[in-house]
């Protein structure tokens, strides 16, 4: 369908598209900016497997820590926290990952895994390991959260990094005799 250079529908569209680029071109223009955190990520399980759940380190470009500090909380009567190992981002910086866990002192069902991650050299954003669980093999169908309780980072001379709150992490459950659908990423099938 053709429209007229006069159409109300042209005229809109040319209006959308002023507007847009009056906001990318203005020199007032507040830029957001990419603020350093430490986000846990999110697997999909079925009682009785191991799932590795991501702890990821991002912030604007040139963003570095000496060493990272994480707490997450999670529902121990469903996951057993078995290691953690170094990611990426921690090997490239030759860090060493100690994490230990512990039942929450307010909370009987819920365990405290503290991990930290101190480099060598500066870490670099990315994946900074992999937390390790054990579902149980008594585990209910439905969506846990692993909580990110608090995160800290200083860099490589001792100071502390300002860091914004970072998100809380899921793992889905599936039943035994449930297919655990598979996600693609458009961009790597393409």
């Amino acid at each position: 369908m053709r429209t007229s250079k006069n159409s109300p529908v042209a005229n809109l569209s040319r209006l959308a598209c002023s507007l847009a680029l009056l906001t990318l071109l203005s020199p007032g223009r507040v830029q957001a900016q990419e603020s350093t955190r430490v986000n846990v990520g999110f697997a999909s399980a079925k009682p009785t497997d191991e799932i590795d759940i991501p702890l990821t380190f991002s912030g604007a470009e040139g963003a570095t820590a000496g060493s990272i500090m994480a707490r997450v909380g999670f529902p121990s009567n469903v996951l057993t926290f078995t290691t953690a190992e170094r990611a990426l981002a921690a090997e490239l910086a030759d860090a060493e990952i100690k994490a230990t866990a512990a039942p929450d002192k307010d909370n009987k069902e819920l365990g405290v895994l503290e991990v930290n991650i101190t480099g060598k050299s500066p870490i670099k954003p990315g994946i900074v390991a992999y937390m390790k669980f054990r579902v149980s093999k008594d585990a209910k169908k439905g969506d846990l959260k692993l909580d990110l309780l608090e995160s800290t980072a200083k860099a490589a001379d001792g100071k502390p990094v300002e860091m914004a709150k970072g998100d809380s992490g899921s793992v889905t459950l599936f039943n035994m005799d449930e297919e655990i659908p598979v996600v693609g990423c458009f961009f790597f099938t393409h």
